[in-house]
């Protein structure tokens, strides 16, 4: 749906990747609830990691972004999943092509609390292994994905809700033959713990979030064996308030996350001998903003929407910085310790969007936004 949109161009065919008015794919902020999610796709590229089923709410920005978004270049895309039925246990399940689910949902006390599971798995492999037993296919090629998500929703009080919202999901490849193999693996993590808070007219939105992406590729040769992996995994918090006087919706809070890299760590062997390729990297880092926010709503037709945010990215130790000449020998080096600031960056990012409604199915729309990646 998303690729289909004016400005959004999709990466290929068979791809959940899309470009946003000429920006990379890796320039779009996807979150699921309050988590980011770093690689949105199954069966590479074919399947959405959203599952339908639990979809409450899509919302997506290519221009005129709110200030409490940020990171990104060219669009925001926030995905929110739904609170189980609080009334009577249901569920639903669907067999397709290559992929069956199940959804169940009910409350864990009437009125007051739910849950809701939803899981998916494909079946390919499984038609594979078949195959391969009748002889109809000779190659050993393997391929699998599954996904979990469980929602938990709990009514403290009339005024203060408890939303806990966690995913899972991995991608598994595997070919085979005599002697060559190849695998690839990749999983996505997500996990947030919320409390919404009402009184009069201020409504709190306070989130404590997790999300985590890694990929394995490995490859044996004969007798020569090659793995790589990368991760990054991310903890943070936000928490921000939204307030309604007359004509104007004020907004404002803060967000913070701690991000800790893993790029390219690669080990290789060869008749049993491996090969020194150095120390593991680990890259730590802060992210945090400031953001405020105005929607003013002028007339029945004329809406404006003025924000600014204020965001800071800090690299941290440990990391070491080598100094190297035109043919890559080290000349020097600077360590730096467990927690010290390797190097700071800090940007002021104005947003200002104006919106005029035509006709009841019509509007125009200008906005110039600042977004520091």
């Amino acid at each position: 749906m998303l690729q289909l949109m004016p400005g959004v161009q999709t990466s290929g065919e068979g791809s959940t990747g899309f470009y946003v008015r000429g920006g990379a794919v890796d320039q779009n902020l996807m979150l699921l609830d309050h988590s980011t999610v770093y690689n949105p796709s199954h069966l590479f590229g074919f399947f959405s990691i959203f599952n339908g089923a639990t979809v409450q709410n899509l919302e997506m920005y290519k221009s005129g972004i709110p200030s409490n978004y940020g990171g990104r270049l060219s669009s925001v895309t926030k995905v929110t999943t739904r609170s189980g039925n609080d009334q009577v246990i249901k569920g639903q399940a669907g067999l397709g092509a290559v992929a069956a689910n199940f959804v169940i949902e009910g409350p864990l006390k009437k009125n007051k609390s739910s849950f809701l599971i939803a899981a998916r798995r494909t079946y390919v492999d499984l038609f594979a292994r078949g195959l391969r037993e009748l002889d109809l296919v000779k190659k050993d090629l393997n391929y699998f994905f599954y996904d979990l998500n469980i929602n938990l929703d709990y009514k403290l009080s009339q005024r203060d809700r408890l939303l806990v919202r966690t995913y899972y999901g991995k991608d598994d490849f595997d070919h085979s033959k005599a002697s060559f193999s190849n695998t690839i693996a990749w999983r996505n993590k997500t996990g947030s713990l919320t409390w919404q808070h009402t009184r009069n007219l201020l409504f709190s939105d306070l989130s404590i979030h997790a999300s985590g992406y890694d990929m394995g590729l490995g490859a044996n040769i004969s007798t020569y064996a090659f793995n790589m992996k990368s991760a990054i995994n991310d903890v943070g918090i936000t928490y921000q308030f939204n307030l309604p006087i007359r004509r104007h919706d004020l907004g404002w809070g803060f967000d913070y996350t701690r991000h800790s890299v893993r790029p390219n760590n690669v080990n290789a062997a060869s008749d049993n001998v491996a090969f020194d390729l150095g120390e593991a990297l680990k890259l730590k880092a802060d992210e945090a903003s400031f953001f405020i926010s105005d929607r003013v709503t002028w007339t029945d037709h004329l809406e404006m929407n003025i924000g600014l945010r204020i965001s800071a990215y800090n690299h941290r130790g440990p990391f070491t910085r080598y100094t190297v000449d035109d043919h890559f020998q080290v000349l020097d080096t600077v360590s730096y310790g467990k927690s010290k600031r390797v190097k700071s960056y800090y940007n002021f990012e104005p947003r200002v969007a104006f919106r005029y409604s035509l006709t009841l199915s019509s509007l125009l729309k200008i906005s110039n936004d600042k977004t520091e990646q």
